[in-house]
């Protein structure tokens, strides 16, 4: 896995949150890639564009050992995905593929660089999606 810096997202039209509870991976790394039928809830522009602000604030942090996003989110250029990846709050890590190369992402998950994307994405699809999440006091 390639190292990671969230920094480098590109400047998005549109994010896309992905609904990732239904999916069983058999690793961390495959939800995404498992999750193209899966049920997708658009941001509008002004939330993709302030989602892909604070994606790009995430500070380096220490991860959990465990992986179990309820969400995944997808940043769109010109129609394309530039970066797919699910994310776990509980845990405070991310896996996906930016620029065609997976990559994990370990984050600081107390304060708040790693606790607005999490609210922009509860502001969007509502509690429920993100059930696994809210059971941790975020």
């Amino acid at each position: 896995m390639e190292e990671y810096d969230p920094r480098s997202l590109p400047d998005v039209d549109t994010v896309e949150i992905v609904d990732l509870r239904e999916i069983n991976p058999n690793s961390a790394s495959e939800y995404m890639q498992l999750a193209d039928s899966a049920p997708v809830v658009k941001c509008d522009h002004k939330s993709s564009k302030y989602l892909a602000k604070v994606w790009r604030a995430l500070t380096p942090g220490t991860s959990s050992r465990c992986h179990v996003p309820s969400i995944g989110l997808r940043f769109i250029v010109e129609s394309k995905c530039v970066c797919e990846a699910s994310v776990c709050w509980m845990c405070d890590n991310i896996f996906g593929v930016f620029d065609g190369e997976g990559f994990s992402y370990a984050f600081t998950g107390d304060g708040t660089a790693g606790y607005e994307p999490f609210l922009t994405v509860k502001s969007v699809v509502g509690e429920e999606m993100l059930k696994r999440e809210t059971e941790r006091d975020l």
